[in-house]
């Protein structure tokens, strides 16, 4: 069993949202022209907000690695600090650790927290920016921008929540740890309009550096 959960977990679990990443970034422009097609618009316009949330673009070099990459070490960093505790890895070979923490729970974890359980509630918030009715609300609602933003923030908050006790955490050090990239993730989702590169090299650049501490001849 412990043979199978490893592989499951570390391998392909990461491996299968890893490659529905790819899918939707290669494939969006054809995704797209289905979804068009929709006749019920609130269902469209859920649809296409959702698959926007998707979206890997480069832009600015400094917003899509310098920053994501500079926050999420500092971030790191701050934290062991100020519990006065070591970073650690999973103690991986390195190749293992390169390979799932280093790329494949990177890309397979944005994916899955912020593309889809993120994404999914701010595609249903975006909808409703105008006038939208859903089968399970009584009459159309429309929402303000400033409630936007405000349930994003939220939302960003919970997820990084669900983010860290998803990891199964031992210690308050690691849920704490967790949670506030949790939360860092999310905020570069948003700040980058809802595109997963800047929250996919964050996280894996502070996985790199839990590597680095443990292979420090790498």
């Amino acid at each position: 069993m412990d043979f199978w959960m490893t592989y499951l977990n570390r391998w392909l679990i990461p491996l299968f949202l890893t490659s529905l990443t790819f899918y939707f970034h290669f494939k969006k422009d054809e995704i797209r022209k289905k979804i068009e097609k929709f006749k019920n618009i609130t269902r469209r316009d859920f649809c296409l907000n959702l698959l926007d949330g998707f979206a890997l673009r480069f832009d600015d070099w400094r917003y899509t690695l310098f920053v994501p990459i500079l926050a999420a070490v500092a971030l790191d960093l701050l934290v062991s600090w100020a519990f006065q505790l070591p970073l650690r890895s999973m103690g991986e070979p390195l190749i293992t650790a390169l390979t799932t923490s280093g790329f494949l729970n990177a890309v397979g974890e944005e994916f899955l927290v912020r593309g889809l359980l993120l994404g999914m509630f701010l595609a249903f918030l975006l909808t409703l920016r105008k006038k939208s009715k859903f089968h399970f609300l009584k009459k159309p609602v429309q929402i303000s921008e400033s409630t936007y933003h405000t349930a994003s923030i939220i939302l960003v908050v919970l997820t990084g929540l669900v983010f860290s006790i998803s990891h199964g955490n031992f210690t308050f050090y690691q849920f704490a740890i967790r949670f506030v990239n949790g939360v860092l993730f999310g905020v570069l989702y948003l700040l980058a309009g809802r595109n997963l590169l800047p929250a996919i090299v964050a996280h894996g650049a502070g996985n790199w550096l839990l590597i680095l501490i443990d292979n420090p001849h790498f």
